[in-house]
């Protein structure tokens, strides 16, 4: 059992160390950088903030149904 946990540990750290090399990556920064701005566009964007208001009426009022209105 010992060996098994070793290899997947091994397996861990080679992972931790890939996502650290992507990180550090310049164009994986980058794409993050404009996901992050997008997002910022998109929360501002009064289309989406009325989806997103309506997604969220509809969570209350399902939930309302399936608990009686508790």
């Amino acid at each position: 059992m010992s060996e098994l946990s070793d290899k997947i540990s091994g397996i861990v750290d080679q992972v931790k160390d890939k996502v650290g090399e992507l990180a550090d990556n310049e164009t994986v920064s980058g794409y993050v950088d404009q996901a992050k701005e997008k997002i910022g566009e998109l929360s501002e964007n009064e289309q989406v903030k009325g989806v997103i208001g309506n997604v969220t009426e509809k969570a209350h009022e399902v939930k309302d149904k399936l608990t009686g209105g508790k």
